[in-house]
Order: C-alpha cells, then structure tokens, then sequence
C-alpha cells in the first residue's frame, strides 16, 4: 500500500489577521533595548517624595501609522560617555531591535540626552 499525502487548501479567513501590539508595550520594548547600549543608564532625577516632579530614564514615546513606527528617546548617559557616540548606537541598536521584535518599520529613532551622570561603582570597575 502506498501512502497517499492529502493537501488541504487553506481557509480563506485563515491567511488574513492582524496583531495589534499597544503603544506602551512598544515602549517598554523600545527602553529595555536603550538600556542595552553601553554608556545608557537608568536614572532617577527629582525628589523621591514627589513623583509627580521625578523623570526617570530612559522614556520612550512612539508614534504609529499603521506599519510604521517613530520612537522618541530620552536617556540619561553616563559622564564619561560620548554622547554623539551614544546616541548613534541607540539610534542603530533599538531600531533594529524593535523592528525584529514587532515586524514594524522603525522609520526614525530621535534621542535626547536629558542628564550627564556618573558611573556607577560597578561600571567604574568594569571598566577599569
């Protein structure tokens, strides 16, 4: 007996879909690769007890149209950092991660640098 391969034709609602993927959570993705950049780092500024008044970086805001996605980044880096050099990798790096993640176009990447901060104890040894 020979064995015999039965092809099934796909249903047509099947091959259609879509996913919708929230702002926020392009956001977080957006941060968590930012803090993945050597010379990024996570900052608090502004008093505790006021939470209102606090900044934490890095923060992400992003802007979609359909396919396509803008991310606004400000980050903190650190004093010893090149922040051109910085924000050129931040640029590269969470363009392309966040592209590869969600099958979007990242059409820009804009980054700000709001706070220069010192590194570390842990980074000074690393780099040391």
């Amino acid at each position: 007996m020979a064995d015999e391969t039965t092809v099934l034709p796909a249903e047509p609602h099947a091959a259609a879909g879509r996913t919708t993927i929230a702002d926020k959570v392009l956001e977080r993705l957006a941060a968590g690769a930012a803090l993945e950049v050597p010379g990024v780092v996570r900052h608090r500024a502004g008093p505790e007890v006021l939470s209102a008044v606090t900044s934490d970086a890095p923060r992400v805001s992003v802007e979609v149209a359909g396919e396509r996605l803008r991310l606004d980044i400000k980050v903190a880096v650190e004093w010893e950092a090149s922040a051109q050099e910085v924000a050129a990798e931040l640029r590269r790096h969470v363009g392309e991660h966040v592209g590869r993640l969600t099958g979007k176009t990242v059409d820009r990447v804009d980054v700000a640098v709001t706070a220069l901060v010192p590194a570390s104890p842990e980074t000074r040894r690393r780099v040391q």
